[in-house]
């Protein structure tokens, strides 16, 4: 995939600066307690506490991956002369690049064995809680991925503007925040949403479309800030799909 000059402006705090190397590498991503998908994908670049790539379907903020890479020894923290590094990583940001048609996903690295936790259950999310002195990241539970195997197929994505209406309802039902606004992109199990309500990542609102007749719930799943300025949510619709009759 060349795609490395696709990827500018990427900010966030690191202890090191990212180098810029490709070559291949495995994502072991676990969609199940005994399901796990493996995608072969192209290393961006990497330091020695995160590395960044691309994938083919999403991946959820927090969530942990196995990766599999010939880094070079000066990068690792263990697996020394052996062909790949093997290192957990958690996920700290996935954003769709719409020249590559993929995401590009940023990870730090938390070390050689996963907690005990994600043993237990591999749909566990992690936030990051401090830095250790080895470089790799301390991270804590931080709730759970759905145990959907819609979240990780992959489905056409169309980059068309929808004018949909949002809808924020409360335990009785009632509409507490609300938004007419336009999709950026959409697929048939969800869509990028450009909006100001105040929602974060596992929240639930109502999409409804009156061009296609259909009212919806879905999940916040990311929630950015595009390089134009504007805020995007990044949904998943929970259930059913949105009927894209006569696009593509």
């Amino acid at each position: 995939m060349n795609a490395q000059k696709k990827v500018t402006n990427i900010k966030n705090q690191r202890l090191y600066n990212r180098i810029p190397l490709v070559f291949s590498m495995n994502i072991e991503i676990r969609e199940g307690k005994d399901k796990v998908r493996v995608e072969t994908t192209e290393l961006m670049d990497v330091s020695p506490v995160g590395a960044g790539f691309f994938l083919k379907a999403e991946v959820a903020v927090g969530e942990l991956l196995l990766l599999k890479m010939p880094l070079p020894d000066n990068f690792r923290a263990h697996d020394f002369g052996k062909r790949d590094y093997c290192v957990w990583s958690v996920v700290r940001h996935c954003r769709f690049v719409e020249e590559t048609d993929a995401y590009y996903v940023g990870t730090a690295f938390v070390g050689e064995n996963a907690p005990e936790s994600f043993e237990e259950n591999p749909l566990t999310l992690y936030r990051i809680a401090d830095i250790k002195s080895t470089g790799f990241s301390e991270i804590i539970e931080n709730g759970f991925k759905p145990d959907s195997n819609d979240f990780s197929s992959r489905k056409p994505r169309y980059a068309v503007p929808i004018n949909v209406y949002l809808a924020i309802y409360d335990d009785e039902g009632t509409i507490t925040a609300h938004e007419q606004t336009v999709t950026e992109n959409i697929s048939p199990g969800g869509a990028a949403v450009f909006s100001v309500l105040p929602l974060k990542v596992g929240d639930k609102v109502s999409l409804m479309s009156e061009q296609y007749k259909v009212s919806m719930p879905a999940e916040v799943r990311h929630v950015r800030t595009g390089e134009d300025g504007l805020p995007r949510l990044h949904l998943k619709f929970l259930g059913t799909e949105f009927p894209l009759h006569g696009i593509g």
